[in-house]
């Protein structure tokens, strides 16, 4: 059933427009509305607002049964912050997100998400860690396709990290983490768990470059959640890195390591060993252009049910390259580029005998900053989609939107 909810997205449109015009033409004090402090104590308001025309909603791939929306997507939330961001701090957020189809009403869905986070400096030990609850529905795409447009699903983030410096140029470090996405019943995906945890240790080359090396062991677990659906094996994964960080010039700083991971299923099946690897680096050329360069290679598990050989493993090279270019004297007008591409290349079973996939994104935009705290902006993004197995459907995509943000 459709409706016709126009109303609601020249309300949502005009109060934008309003707000930025007030907030402009009165000049209005930030902290008076965005900021509530007592003390170390801090509430931060903050909201965005945006409109997103997709011309294939669904991921579909014939011509004809493509279907193109305009979305509007409004998060408000809170900030609770108590301390220093540069010292001990605890930190939690809430943010709402609803989503309006113009025409499509059937597929209007909502989000919530609440982070957590804090830091604890000591002398020579520092323990830190954030953990995120997000409950999200919406339409799948990529590499995941389900039996149903609109999904249901819940995903847990836990990280935590105990840091000890021995001496002034060496320290160890633990850390662990929690993955988790729990889909909805009747779904043709496994929900699936991830457990892992690290140990490392560090030395400081030069004051500005750190040589790290760590190893990690951990278990993957998938569980479908139809009642025929065979069950996926548990498997158990082991390896480490070793990795260089720091500022390697005065404007180009970043991390990259190397590694190499094994994996068994409960089963007994073992898939290839993966050679992983990771890559981020971020360079200021001159007063006014920001260019940050990314690369991974990691081995993930699968949550697609295919019958017999679902819940293995596949590799995901992943790169990506983003530029920044301000215009002007007055720092708020910029320009923005980007593009990534990703291959997955999944081990051969009986179910994926030769399964590889290309996804590509490339996307422009123009950024208005009017303060430090309002920020609105304009862009375009292509997607496209293949896959070397018939099941899993190729699909392109362009998408336009216009966002405006307020808080800090």
């Amino acid at each position: 059933m459709r409706k016709n909810n126009k109303a609601k997205y020249v309300g949502y449109a005009a109060f934008a427009a309003g707000l930025s015009a007030a907030c402009q033409a009165h000049a209005l004090n930030a902290p008076d509305f965005l900021v509530y402090n007592i003390g170390p104590v801090y509430l931060r308001p903050h909201v965005s607002l945006s409109e997103i025309y997709n011309d294939n909603v669904l991921y579909r791939q014939r011509a004809q049964d493509r279907v193109s929306d305009l979305i509007t997507t409004i998060k408000p939330g809170l900030n609770f912050f108590f301390g220093r961001e540069d010292d001990n701090f605890i930190t939690l957020d809430y943010t709402y997100g609803q989503y309006l189809y113009l025409d499509y009403d059937e597929f209007n869905t909502s989000d919530h998400s609440i982070g957590f986070g804090f830091r604890y400096k000591g002398t020579k030990t520092t323990i830190e860690g954030t953990d995120r609850i997000q409950m999200l529905s919406g339409i799948l795409g990529g590499d995941i396709r389900a039996n149903q447009a609109v999904v249901d699903w819940t995903s847990f983030n836990d990280n935590y990290r105990v840091s000890y410096d021995m001496t002034e140029k060496t320290g160890v470090y633990l850390q662990g983490r929690h993955d988790s996405r729990d889909y909805e019943s009747g779904i043709n995906l496994f929900d699936r768990n991830t457990l892992m945890a690290t140990s490392g240790f560090r030395f400081a080359a030069t004051h500005k470059i750190d040589l790290f090396g760590e190893l990690h062991y951990g278990q993957d677990a998938v569980n479908p959640n139809r009642a025929g659906d065979k069950k996926g094996p548990h498997s158990w994964f082991f390896g480490g890195y070793v990795g260089v960080k720091g500022d390697f010039t005065s404007k180009l700083t970043g991390t990259a390591k190397i590694g190499y991971q094994t994996r068994e299923y409960s089963d007994g099946s073992t898939p290839p060993n993966a050679l992983l690897a990771q890559l981020t680096l971020d360079q200021q050329i001159g007063d006014k252009t920001q260019v940050s360069l990314n690369f991974s290679r990691r081995d993930i598990v699968s949550v697609q049910y295919v019958g017999q050989g679902s819940g293995r493993s596949y590799t995901a090279n992943q790169l990506s390259l983003n530029v920044r270019q301000g215009i002007g004297s007055s720092g708020k007008w910029s320009v923005s580029a980007h593009g990534s591409y990703r291959y997955n290349e999944f081990d051969p079973t009986q179910a994926y005998p030769d399964r590889k996939d290309n996804w590509y994104r490339i996307g422009c935009g123009l950024n208005y900053d009017a303060q430090e705290w309002l920020h609105s902006s304009l862009g375009y993004e292509f997607a496209k989609f293949e896959s070397s197995d018939s099941r899993i459907l190729d699909y392109d995509a362009n998408r336009i939107t216009l966002q405006i943000a307020l808080g800090y």
